[in-house]
């Protein structure tokens, strides 16, 4: 944490969750609490948001992570420095701490000290601990919501590498009845009380096949952030049934299962249309963190997947250092993989991409790649994938031999090893093409693969690497050039490697043939470097790939967000959602929202032919769909989401509020003559956007850019250029800065206008709604940053306000007239004695 500046980063809550060992060790010492708590670390007390605790680049500052000793707060030499543990955001009543585990590297030369309390300005010292590397801190303080580990000048080279706060409720979970009803369709809901989270910390939700089974991580399913669910297909859909379970989890970690168990019959379905059902984490950039990767097996299992694909590129021992020997420490981790895909009944393949440096002729490096054979195979491995894809080798007829040879002597390998049920795939050279659009030396290299196994499936993108459509058509042509040989399909999408780093794609995938399951050995799916995002688009493809004949893309987008999204905020975060619909280089539709699209044109064509109505009526609707998604960043926070989930999502809703705010400044420009005011630099505003990684947005907010600059001096435009006898319209939201969680805050809408017609719209949190008298009394129950927004239409003008509140823990109003008393009184004090001296010394002089 260079120069003591305050930095954030995110634990994973969803997947420490999904994944959880819960031994009966586990059950004696209780939950690791710090999974599950926002972590702010700074060496100031601030009342600011906190957040959660992330560290992406191998030289970039290190970070809190838990369950990784690799990384860890590096503290700074001098000064007081604080790492505080926000409970409240999953726990708001609190929770009572046992003890705190912490493991340095370095400790601080002077200790450290532990302090606690519901509010993070107020915290009691609760314990110090000094000069151990590894120290185990009993706690019996009161119920707390914060604690703050703090040191002053600590020394140097001081580092923390893991931190664990234990604590329990206030008695263990009760039992809870569930009920269900089957809603059609395969779709059913589950419904139960909502517990007491004074006493359970979380919800689970497990299925399994089987009857009888006892719920542990391998059949976790989800974790509900309400006391109802609705399953929908195809996890609701299953041939012959399936149980499910709902379990209480303690502060303790102890788990009772709400009883009785609940068996669900649904509707019988036909097989599966793709034997092969996979996900390979094929792409460019950095592999997904190890619990990332575990937590997606666990969903892949939940939406019907059944294959996985260890390919990661830049990973080098998978491509740059492909002949380097596996430590250990990397050999634990691939059994670890393979180990929860196989409780999960998903394939695991590992996979290697040696093109770079390999000679198909070298006996070296065929022997190299053998002994990475054996030593997968070591490990448990059956399933296996050659990957020469991205190579600086021209591909002609005699690279293509020499790789069918190399394919052949391989599957021998891989048969001899690990049996014959193994599959084992391979990627081409040429791996994408048509037949116009290939060069004769590329099909030459293709018709050479013809020598490679029958059972060996070719790896495809289809016409290209990026591929809009995949159609049969696009499929046939191929099987006949490699004479026969089986083909699977590995499509590019939603993977976000190339270019476009930062962006997200959550859109369902369009443009593949229904018929495609006709001709093709399996569907590989390459999903995005932010892998709980990708758990979007991969319901979707899971749809389809079960049912591609009743596949509608729109549809399943909408159950995907749905699914998972779901909350009182999930109409704000599927809006979110739908400025990332798509990929520019895949699919047909835009990744900006395809109805601010078609509205914008409406509006722009109203504008154009002086139909001030229509456009102010058109406008209206485009502001409020803005003021939606410049909601998005408080939807995130405070809409109970995984913390995976709010880490992928959290940057895409600052580019979407970005967005939203320069279309929502546009808009009032062209409507409304105090609009000016709000539209300031806009060719910088989206210059910025425009340079981000992101593609979002530009295509409407150039347009109302383009329309804003032609309006310029506006001596054609429809709106009034001032306010004397012309219609007006101005609008306030009046709020205070901050206010306190539990304490009602009155939130004033404002216009000032001189037209009588007016509608408002008010967008705010949950239960904030407006009374008649325009004020809007609400009662915040949680802290954080909440952004609210009001839309104004009067007439035919439209203007918009968008504000935002902190709301802080604790009570500061007694606090608050203590501070204010308290100088009030010394002032007193001081006027008192000044006059009684003055008159002292009046007196004397008078004797």
């Amino acid at each position: 944490m260079a120069d003591n500046k305050i930095f954030r980063v995110r634990h994973v809550l969803w997947i420490a969750l999904a994944l959880w060992p819960f031994s009966s060790s586990a059950h004696q010492e209780g939950l690791n609490l710090a999974l599950f708590c926002r972590i702010k670390v700074s060496g100031i007390m601030g009342a600011d948001t906190l957040g959660l605790v992330r560290s992406y680049e191998k030289d970039g500052p290190p970070a809190v992570r838990d369950q990784d000793l690799s990384t860890g707060w590096a503290v700074p030499e001098k000064g007081r420095q604080a790492i505080i543990f926000d409970f409240t955001n999953f726990t708001p009543m609190g929770f009572f701490p046992d003890r705190i585990e912490l493991v340095w590297k370095q400790p601080p030369a002077h200790g450290c000290s532990i302090s606690a309390g519901m509010d993070p300005r107020n915290l009691a010292l609760l314990a110090r601990a000094k000069g151990k590397d590894k120290m185990q801190i009993e706690l019996a303080g009161p119920r707390v919501g914060y604690i703050e580990i703090a040191t002053r000048n600590p020394g140097k080279d001081v580092h923390l590498l893991e931190a664990k706060v234990f604590g329990h409720g206030s008695g263990p979970p009760r039992p809870i009845n569930i009920s269900s009803k089957n809603l059609g369709d395969g779709s059913i809901l589950l419904d139960w009380p909502k517990p007491d989270f004074s006493r359970v910390h979380h919800m689970e939700l497990h299925r399994s096949r089987d009857s009888g089974f006892t719920p542990s991580a391998a059949s976790l399913l989800l974790i509900p952030r309400t006391n109802h669910v609705v399953l929908k297909p195809p996890i609701a859909c299953k041939p012959t049934g399936y149980e499910l379970a709902v379990v209480a989890v303690g502060f303790d970690g102890k788990k009772i299962e709400c009883g009785p168990r609940l068996v669900q019959r649904a509707l019988p379905r036909l097989t599966p249309a793709f034997p092969i059902r996979g996900v390979v984490e094929g792409f460019y950039g950095r592999p997904w963190p190890r619990l990332h990767r575990l937590a997606l097996l666990s969903a892949m299992a939940g939406m019907g997947f059944n294959f996985y694909a260890y390919a990661p590129k830049d990973d080098p021992r998978h491509r740059q250092d492909w002949t380097a020997t596996l430590s250990l420490k990397e050999k634990e981790r691939f059994a670890e993989i393979l180990s929860t895909g196989s409780r999960l009944g998903i394939r695991v393949a590992y996979t290697i991409s040696p093109g770079l440096t390999l000679d198909p002729d070298s006996k070296r490096d065929i022997e190299l790649l053998k002994y990475k054979i054996d030593v997968m195979a070591d490990i448990g491995y059956k399933n296996f994938g050659l990957l020469l894809d991205d190579i600086p080798k021209k591909p002609d007829e005699t690279l293509g031999t020499a790789h069918a040879r190399l394919v052949r002597y391989m599957k021998g390998v891989i048969t001899d090893r690990a049996g014959p049920g193994s599959l084992f795939f391979f990627v081409p050279t040429v791996y994408s093409g048509t037949p116009s659009s290939l060069e004769q030396k590329e099909k030459d290299y293709l018709r050479a693969l013809a020598k490679i196994p029958v059972d060996v499936p070719v790896a495809w993108t289809g016409p290209n690497v990026f591929s809009r459509e995949i159609r049969v058509d696009d499929i046939a042509w191929l099987r006949k050039l490699i004479g026969g040989r089986r083909v699977i399909i590995w499509d590019n999408y939603p993977v976000n490697d190339v270019g476009k780093k930062g962006n997200l794609y959550l859109g369902a995938i369009t443009g593949r043939d229904k018929n495609l399951f006709n001709i093709v050995s399996g569907f590989l799916v390459n999903p995005m470097i932010q892998a709980a995002a990708s758990r979007i688009p991969l319901r979707a493809y899971s749809e389809y790939l079960f049912d591609p004949e009743e596949y509608e893309p729109q549809a399943v987008f909408n159950r995907a967000v749905q699914l998972e999204l779901g909350g009182p905020e999930r109409k704000c975060l599927a809006h979110l959602a739908s400025f990332f619909t798509g990929s520019e280089r895949v699919t047909t539709n835009s990744p900006d929202s395809s109805e601010i699209s078609r509205l914008t044109s409406v509006f722009l064509r109203s504008l154009d032919e002086k139909r001030q109505q229509d456009a102010s009526r058109q406008g209206f609707k485009l502001m409020e769909m803005f003021a939606t998604a410049w909601r998005s960043g408080t939807c995130i926070y405070n809409s109970n989401l995984s913390t995976d989930m709010e880490d992928d999502l959290e940057p895409a809703a600052i580019i979407v509020s970005d967005v939203a705010r320069l279309g929502a400044g546009l808009i009032a420009y062209l409507l409304n003559p105090d609009g000016d005011a709000k539209l300031k630099n806009i060719d910088n505003k989206l210059k910025a956007i425009e340079n981000s990684s992101w593609h979002v947005g530009h295509e409407f907010l150039l347009r109302l850019v383009k329309q804003a600059h032609d309006s310029g001096a506006r001596e054609n435009s429809p709106r009034p250029k001032d306010k004397g006898g012309e219609p007006y319209l101005r609008v306030r939201l009046k709020l205070p800065a901050y206010s306190i969680a539990g304490r009602r805050l009155n939130i004033r809408m404002e216009t000032d206008s001189n037209v009588d017609d007016c509608k408002l719209h008010f967008l705010g949190p949950p239960k904030a709604k407006p009374g008649r008298d325009r004020v809007v009394r609400w009662t915040p129950v949680r802290t954080g940053e909440f952004r609210m927004a009001l839309v104004v239409k009067c007439g035919q003008l439209v203007d918009y306000a968008f504000r935002t509140i902190d709301i802080l823990p604790g009570e500061v109003k007694a606090s608050g007239r203590k501070d204010f008393i308290m100088p009030v009184l010394l002032a007193g004090a001081f006027i008192l004695a000044a006059l009684l001296i003055s008159r002292i010394i009046v007196a004397r002089r008078q004797k």
